[in-house]
């Protein structure tokens, strides 16, 4: 049951990759998704294994679904939803974008953390998480900016 759900919200997200394929830039969408992965990945292994923040379910299929979380899903949705906010044009859309991502990062982890594929020592670790997160989305959106900086042609 829980990897058939993080395997459909994977599916979904390519899906929706797929669709909008046309609408962004390659470059700015391959790169906002390979930093999200590389940072994504590799600090919330770091995280987990160097410095015991969180355990991980000693369940094979739950341990897939987080690997599908931290290397599929948040990479890609971060990437859609920064590649986004230059179509959405007024600010009420940029704040309803930014209103969902926020909510959708927020809800994969309380998801996780309901369903035991990690496990915290108290709330306020699952609130860093969660900061970690946001800060990882806001974070990219400047990394895209400076991004676009350079390959601009001269």
């Amino acid at each position: 049951m829980v990897l058939s759900l993080f395997l459909s919200i994977s599916w979904i997200l390519g899906g929706i990759t797929i669709a909008l394929k046309d609408k962004f830039p390659r470059q700015q969408f391959a790169f906002t998704w390979l930093v999200a992965n590389f940072i994504n990945t590799n600090l919330f292994y770091l995280l987990g294994e160097g410095a015991h923040l969180f355990e991980l379910s000693r369940n094979p299929l739950y341990y897939v679904s987080f690997s599908l979380i931290q290397s599929v899903i948040i990479p890609i949705f971060i990437a859609i939803m920064i590649n986004l906010r230059p179509i959405a044009q007024s600010a009420s859309a940029r704040a309803a974008l930014h209103v969902g991502s926020i909510l959708f990062l927020v809800g994969i982890e309380a998801l996780t953390v309901s369903l035991t594929i990690i496990s915290y020592s108290g709330i306020m670790k699952f609130i860093y998480f969660v900061s970690y997160k946001l800060i990882l989305f806001y974070f990219l959106i400047f990394a895209l900016s400076l991004f676009r900086r350079m390959c601009k042609p001269t």
